[in-house]
């Protein structure tokens, strides 16, 4: 039955649930063939669209959507999404808003809408909207985690940290949490207990919170760390941790586990508590020695660059930056920049820049070349929580919005001693992020 309308439909959405998003389109686009006046069809493409970056795409499906159906509240919903993605944050508000007008009481809008507020720099007005939400459905998984980031990026851990636990109500969490025969731990004595502690997020979570395994062993455990492959070597170093099991490795037996993100938690950590213990990660010596040697005819200020996260990452849009901006840093006197950059598309480059790419094979190679460098700067990803880890001078240059971990309103972490922030004072304003990150620099230089 090649024309099963509904059977292409399903087919679209479940590539799209399971993160095929190009499928998925090739399957929309069969259905738009067939029915291309049916609205969801539409809408649904738009949001296969939208999660491989093709904002204008899926901008133009949607408004392709809504002329079929102009009363269409989820298509309106979801036009605020692509428009928040894009950073176009009053035309998001205005859409979502709609969608409400036409759907009181949407628990997935109101979600949005407080998404909106959370970019616009609102923080209580979003959790207000939560609020909303919640009050209408007590279990909806979306509320409770925004809310628990938006308590954490005002540093209320207390509120924060239980409420983040809300995440493996999220199919994306759901799908990696493991289900092992042995209890998780919920806090009881570890004294002569082994705990398997896993990684379950970004590299930069498990660099930044791998400083919980000393707490744990002081506990009297013996701590059995999982964690990404590129990062097995480097997090040998790490005090109080008794075996490294990459992802997908053999564990041995073990008495509890902990997933990582839920160990602050479990360990009372607030604000003032944080463990800070710089550095807890260190670079193997002869590898330091080996880059102290390749920097050698580097002269006055030794600096790393990065400008691009993991593209997989959810905030990626917002968080990372082209090199076109990173190249307005370059030509400071009395400076020498090198590239610690991994990934991106082929071929892109800062000019005039040592690309070390090739040579920067793990992250214990990187750290041994950060121990090389007098400064570190970064946008908001894992070489940013490293060169923190390592006890390096990092600047990282966070967006208007920012990830929870970086609070609001202040220019260093209590996670990273040696870290300095440079926030965007309005969204999407990297140049001037980079303006005074090079009048900062041509500062350091001036102290040398």
């Amino acid at each position: 039955m090649p024309e099963y309308t509904i059977a292409w439909l399903n087919l679209g959405n479940t590539l799209s649930a399971q993160g095929r998003f190009d499928e998925a389109i090739a399957a929309f686009r069969e259905l738009a063939e067939m029915t291309p006046a049916f609205a969801p069809v539409y809408n649904n493409m738009a949001n296969a669209l939208k999660n491989t970056g093709r904002l204008d795409e899926a901008e133009a499906t949607l408004k392709k959507a809504i002329s079929l159906d102009p009363n269409y509240a989820d298509a309106h919903d979801n036009l605020g999404v692509v428009y928040l993605r894009a950073g176009r944050i009053e035309d998001a508000l205005a859409s979502i808003r709609k969608a409400l007008k036409m759907k009181p009481g949407s628990v997935p809008a109101l979600n949005n809408l407080g998404l909106a507020y959370r970019e616009q720099g609102d923080i209580p007005q979003a959790v207000e909207t939560y609020e909303q939400a919640l009050a209408i459905d007590a279990e909806h998984g979306e509320a409770h985690w925004n809310r628990a980031i938006c308590w954490l990026l005002q540093g209320d851990l207390e509120r924060g940290w239980p409420e983040y636990e809300w995440r493996w109500k999220r199919p994306d969490f759901i799908a990696i949490k493991p289900d092992f025969p042995t209890p998780a731990w919920n806090g009881e004595p570890l004294q002569g207990k082994s705990i398997f502690v896993c990684s379950e997020q970004g590299v930069g979570d498990t660099i930044q919170f791998v400083r919980y395994a000393p707490l744990l062993a002081e506990r009297g455990a013996r701590v059995i760390f999982g964690c990404q492959q590129e990062l097995a070597r480097l997090l040998k170093t790490a005090p109080g941790v008794s075996e490294i099991v990459p992802i997908g490795g053999t564990v041995s037996s073990f008495d509890s586990y902990a997933m990582l993100l839920s160990v602050p938690r479990l360990c009372g950590t607030t604000l003032q508590t944080i463990p800070a213990a710089i550095p807890y990660l260190q670079a193997e010596p002869e590898k330091a020695a080996a880059w102290a040697e390749r920097f050698r005819d580097l002269d006055g200020l030794k600096v790393g660059l990065v400008w691009r996260g993991n593209p997989k990452h959810v905030n990626d849009h917002a968080r990372s930056c082209s090199p076109a901006v990173f190249q307005k840093l370059l030509g400071v006197p009395g400076a020498s920049f090198v590239s610690l950059q991994k990934g991106g598309p082929a071929g892109e480059a800062l000019a005039g820049v040592r690309d070390l790419e090739r040579d920067l094979t793990d992250f214990a190679e990187t750290a041994a070349a950060i121990a090389n460098l007098d400064l570190v700067i970064s946008v908001d990803t894992a070489v940013a929580h490293l060169a923190g880890a390592l006890g390096r001078p990092v600047w990282t240059l966070v967006p208007y919005a920012p990830d929870w971990r970086w609070l609001v309103g202040r220019d260093d972490s209590p996670w990273y001693p040696t870290m300095r922030l440079f926030r965007q004072s309005t969204p999407r304003d990297w140049d001037g992020v980079i303006a005074h990150v090079r009048a900062a620099v041509a500062g350091e230089v001036g102290k040398r």
